[in-house]
């Protein structure tokens, strides 16, 4: 008899599981994400004059592309996307491991995720000059000399809390040299799919009939049959779907599994939400040599003390990245003003802070309806520390961080999760925390396998880190049925 799984949402995550779950024989997998796959732009030069910009990452974080069915009570409170592959569509293709000083949060896993990323090979396209990655036989990214002297004179610093790399980046397609003619660029670079994302592999599931794929149906909460093994989907407060389910594997992100949860159990009625905040600076590299043709962050610099961990993405001027950071980076508006000779001198880093140093936001139950409220803001006095102390470490390095950067807050960085974070073995799960296998209270079936259940929101990119822990999940979970 076929196990029937049902995988909600279409990101990362979800993808990670299925590719687990391909591997079993006697599985009907079904995929729910509440979006149609059918119109989806994936052509064509995003900064041609045609296309005006609009499939560029940040154009789909414009409200129209996102899940505006909470309430909020601050202005440009963090939404879901409502992009097939959800934020997998919009992001900068940044990946990392997990790193070192936070791999204590992980104790209660008993196998090294590490040992997963073969399984994603034939998936992802790894990008990297870094020696982090070089098991996996990465292709390299171009790094153009301004940036090699730039990483050289870091590492030449003497201190001990910098840390430096080359990034990793996962492209949809393979590194070549062919540029485009509509704007000076790789095309490999350029197009509004260039950055790895789930869609393109879950469409080949799905048409050839890999997956079964239920369409404009979200689901609003869910419930288990103790009595016999099931779970029950409801699309709405009292309509169930009509397929029961052995088990299901909950990839909506942080936001679409936190309001999973709120509608699910009564007791539940407000969820806290950590992030990354997130501080984009404008910066001046007293260094040109050569012309940058891709948009990608270049390096990875890690500045840690024992208070504060921040983690910055380096990335070096091109033409390009000034169009794509406009909307970003509004300051970028008046850069693009001044002579171009000044401008290959510029950069920008995006700094994450940890999540201690991070403030949080709420999704909150009030009468049946679900409000985004801002959480904690904590006390920063070791924060601004740290700030001087990287920004100093720069100026060493002939970068000058220019004070006209932007500060995200309560989400705004679309780096957040972590609200139903793995409670220790030994301890009783409760309101916030789910086991290993991501089950949140007495669950016996539900699995949540997004950055919702990760132990710590580590400031670096996390979707890798993501995909590794829901495999595992998955690899584990699979094998109680």
């Amino acid at each position: 008899m076929n196990k029937k799984i049902l995988l909600i949402g279409s990101g990362p995550s979800s993808l990670s599981a299925c590719i687990r779950l391909l591997e079993e024989e006697n599985v009907e997998i079904y995929l729910v994400d509440g979006k149609d796959i059918e119109n989806l732009e994936t052509r064509g030069c995003i900064y041609s004059k045609k296309n005006k910009n609009t499939q560029s990452r940040y154009k789909k974080l414009f409200k129209h592309n996102l899940d505006s069915s909470l309430q909020a009570e601050f202005e440009d409170a963090p939404k879901p996307s409502l992009q097939f592959g959800g934020y997998s569509t919009v992001w900068g293709g940044a990946l990392n491991n997990i790193e070192e000083e936070y791999i204590h949060h992980w104790k209660d896993v008993e196998q090294d995720l590490n040992l997963f990323i073969p399984n994603f090979k034939k998936i992802i396209n790894f990008c990297s000059n870094s020696e982090k990655f070089s098991i996996n036989n990465p292709q390299n990214l171009p790094i153009i000399e301004r940036e090699e002297r730039l990483i050289q004179r870091l590492k030449k610093i003497k201190n001990n809390n910098l840390s430096v790399d080359f990034s990793t980046i996962a492209l949809s397609s393979k590194v070549n040299s062919n540029i485009c003619e509509e704007c000076g660029e790789y095309t490999w670079s350029c197009r509004s799919n260039s950055s790895w994302s789930s869609t393109s592999l879950f469409k080949e599931l799905i048409a050839s009939k890999k997956v079964t794929y239920i369409k404009n149906t979200s689901v609003f909460k869910i419930e288990e049959n103790k009595i016999n093994n099931t779970c029950t989907v409801f699309t709405s407060k009292e309509q169930s779907h009509e397929i029961k389910f052995d088990k299901v594997f909950v990839g909506a992100g942080a936001i679409g599994s936190s309001k999973i949860v709120l509608n699910s159990f009564e007791d539940i009625t407000k969820v806290e939400i950590k992030t990354n905040d997130l501080i984009s600076i404008p910066l001046i590299n007293l260094s040109r040599k050569g012309k940058k043709r891709h948009t990608f962050t270049d390096l990875y610099i890690k500045y840690n003390t024992t208070k504060t961990n921040l983690f910055a993405q380096y990335y070096g001027y091109s033409d390009n990245l000034l169009n794509l950071s406009e909307g970003a980076v509004p300051i970028v508006r008046y850069i693009k003003k001044l002579f171009k000779p000044f401008l290959q001198y510029s950069g920008g880093i995006f700094l994450y802070l940890d999540q201690d140093s991070s403030s949080t936001f709420l999704i909150e139950k009030e009468d049946e309806i679900l409000v985004i409220k801002k959480g904690s803001n904590p006390k920063r006095i070791e924060l601004y520390k740290s700030l001087k102390g990287f920004i100093l470490t720069l100026l060493k390095a002939r970068i000058i961080c220019l004070p006209l950067g932007i500060w995200r807050k309560y989400g705004k960085s679309n780096h957040y999760g972590a609200q139903f974070s793995m409670a220790n073995k030994d301890e009783e799960t409760n309101n916030i925390n789910s086991d290993v296998l991501g089950r949140i209270k007495k669950m016996n079936d539900v699995h949540f396998i997004d950055s919702s259940v990760l132990p710590v929101l580590s400031p670096g990119p996390i979707t890798l880190i993501v995909m590794l822990n829901a495999y595992r999940i998955v690899n584990e979970a699979i094998n109680e049925t």
